[in-house]
């Protein structure tokens, strides 16, 4: 596997985003948000069915791993940035090619 590794610095400290049942989807849009001027996501539809192959988001070994875990393969929100075309889903939605 291959990949690109982006900086982006959150707005809220990392317990402000464990406040919430779903503090992790607020930080993954955040960052998408963030980093859209920076980031091409068709780069990384390599199949090019409009979906995102992977994400991953390293949080400070500070936050609570209890809540962190359940973002490792969840998602619910319906709204999400513009990511030049490209969307998120949880790897059970995703239908083998």
């Amino acid at each position: 596997m291959t990949g690109n590794v982006f900086h982006y610095t959150a707005k809220g400290t990392i317990a402000s985003y464990e406040k919430t049942n779903d503090g992790y989807e607020t930080l993954v849009r955040e960052v998408l948000s963030g980093l859209n001027d920076t980031i091409d996501y068709t780069n990384y539809d390599s199949d090019g069915d409009g979906y995102i192959d992977a994400l991953c988001l390293s949080v400070p070994s500070r936050g609570n791993a209890d809540f962190w875990y359940g973002c490792t393969a969840s998602w619910w929100a319906s709204t999400l940035p513009d990511l030049d075309g490209e969307k998120l889903r949880k790897l059970s939605d995703h239908t083998a090619h």
